[in-house]
């Protein structure tokens, strides 16, 4: 359930975005006499991709953004994934999460291509909730294919994932 306030009596329109930007599902509600509304009908899709979801809230020329962090099943442990490649003035630059690791711990991130030689080796620090999230620069001779990305924490837990470059 989405629920939220804004001016009285004025035309929302919700939308949800998926981690790509797409918009899965729109509706347009009312707020009332208090400037208040909820919205039940707007649901996260049971097979939802993982990644930052948007909520999107606008209504005229004003609008705001919620995202919601979809990361799947908790009890699988140790999850790694890549989030986005963006292209930057510096270079590409993956984004890779994760979560279900050791709390307030070192993740340890090693990088292989497709002939599994090791790339890079990366390190990135969870939260107090095992997530953890580390930019990695990839390098400018980096020829493309599909490259893995193994991950394993403190406790010996062990993940990975792989993405493609082109």
């Amino acid at each position: 359930m989405i629920l939220g306030d804004s001016s009285k009596n004025v035309l929302l329109t919700l939308e949800l975005r998926d981690p790509d930007g797409e918009v899965v599902k729109t509706k347009e509600t009312f707020t009332n006499k208090d400037g208040v509304f909820s919205v039940s009908s707007i649901r996260i899709p049971l097979d939802a991709q993982i990644g930052s979801w948007t909520i999107h809230a606008q209504s005229g020329p004003n609008f705001d953004d919620y995202e919601i962090t979809v990361q799947g099943d908790i009890e699988e442990g140790l999850v790694v994934y890549v989030d986005a490649i963006q292209t930057l003035s510096t270079g590409k630059i993956v984004s890779i999460k994760g979560y279900g690791a050791a709390i307030s711990q070192n993740v340890i991130l090693t990088i292989f291509d497709g002939a599994d030689n090791e790339i890079s080796e990366i390190t990135a620090r969870t939260t107090g909730v095992g997530e953890f999230i580390v930019p990695w620069g990839i390098p400018s001779d980096l020829p493309p294919g599909t490259y893995l990305i193994k991950a394993i924490d403190a406790h010996l837990n062990e993940a990975e994932t792989t993405f493609v470059f082109e």
